[in-house]
């Protein structure tokens, strides 16, 4: 089986909704998708995440931890800004 880690927990969630009969599909699947957590959130959910777990990490950080680009670490970190102002 191949696709991306969240069209993959996608199939599990879907198949867990079927008869028993399919449970080892999902056991075998859920132990790969265990090695790639970091594919199950999409890259701006995963800046996200990062920033509201740790609100003091600088944008060179960011895009070393993540790859991305400064624009998309100032994009996350303004998103992050604006609904923790609005909560």
């Amino acid at each position: 089986m191949s696709g991306d880690a969240i069209n993959i927990q996608t199939l599990c969630s879907e198949l867990s909704q079927q008869p028993d009969s399919v449970l080892f599909i999902i056991k075998k699947l859920n132990l790969a998708l265990q090695l790639h957590q970091d594919k199950l959130e999409s890259p701006a959910d995963r800046l996200k995440r990062l920033l509201t777990e740790n609100p003091n990490i600088t944008l060179s950080e960011l895009m070393e931890m993540t790859h991305c680009s400064v624009a998309e670490a100032r994009r996350a970190r303004f998103e992050v800004d604006e609904f923790e102002s609005l909560g």
